[in-house]
């Protein structure tokens, strides 16, 4: 099983037989299974189906308890922007919600009935929302400092609700990993992750996909991080729903398969080390080691 992709010549498109087709670097070494399942009587169904997919991700599991309905509130910090003083135009932190700020939103949500909250904490540091490595991030300034951040887990904390400090583990803002961090795909250029406006149809905020090795540091970095204020919760972005080889011929060569596989097993050694993880969508098997998952389809 390889992964394929074609170049086009100069002055081809995608439709034309022009161009060349290249494979990946080596094939998938490990096992390949199928398994079936047979269903009949009232279980040959699409809820069957289900049943049967849901014991494959999970095991055999019994109906608990039912829970009350869990609710996420996502806030973004701050963010990337240009601004000008006498037309001179500079980068900048632009603050969209500062601590305190959040701090009374989660009070407002709270006093108007909602309960089992968990708040996500998006473009908390400073590096904004769109950042590089995590293992160097900082409590932003911009936002209200360490005693206003501080101030935001402690409140949380006494509320009842938890709080979910949000960085995307596995992407570094466009052109801002080391060459030797960078992920490559098929056609030797760097991988990368877009956004995707439904509305315009246009895709934004590329950035740079890293390796399985700068993952791992950046995660552990950020984990460092997070655990400075004694927080076992964490959110860990687009690596529940994305899982990205590395085609580049090197050491760090990695089909999706593999990365697949080591993608579990930094879940599973996270979650016994006793964090609380938040995810999106929780793709296959990663589902089952994190806490909140959102964007379920």
């Amino acid at each position: 099983i390889s992964e394929k992709s074609k170049l086009e010549g100069f002055g081809s498109s995608e439709d034309s037989s022009e161009g060349y087709t290249i494979y990946q670097f080596q094939r998938y070494l490990g096992d390949i299974s199928v398994s079936y399942n047979f269903l009949n009587g009232a279980n040959a169904d699409y809820s069957g189906m289900a049943k049967v997919y849901e014991q494959y991700l999970f095991g055999s599991t019994t109906q608990g308890e039912s829970k009350d309905y869990y609710s996420t509130v996502d806030l973004i910090g701050s963010v990337k922007g240009v601004e000008n003083i006498l037309g001179v135009s500079y980068n900048t932190d632009i603050p969209l919600t500062s601590y305190e700020q959040a701090q009374t939103i989660v009070k407002d949500l709270q006093a108007n009935g909602m309960s089992n909250l968990g708040v996500k904490l998006s473009g908390w540091t400073n590096e904004g929302y769109t950042h590089r490595y995590l293992e160097k991030a900082k409590v932003s300034n911009v936002l209200g400092g360490e005693d206003a951040f501080n101030s935001l887990i402690s409140s949380i904390r006494d509320s009842g609700a938890k709080v979910y400090p949000d960085g995307d583990i596995q992407v570094i803002k466009w052109k801002g990993a080391k060459n030797a961090d960078r992920a490559e795909s098929l056609n030797r250029i760097d991988a990368s992750l877009f956004e995707y406006d439904e509305l315009t149809f246009q895709s934004f905020n590329q950035q740079n996909i890293l390796n399985m090795n700068a993952l791992k540091r950046n995660l552990n970095g950020y984990l460092d991080l997070v655990s400075k204020y004694n927080l076992s919760t964490v959110s860990i972005g687009s690596m529940g729903e994305q899982v990205n080889a590395n085609y580049e011929r090197s050491e760090d060569y990695m089909e999706r398969q593999e990365a697949l596989e080591n993608l579990e097993a930094i879940m599973k050694e996270k979650s016994d080390a006793g964090f609380e993880i938040m995810g999106t969508n929780g793709i296959g098997k990663l589902g089952k080691y994190m806490t909140v998952i959102n964007d379920l389809p």
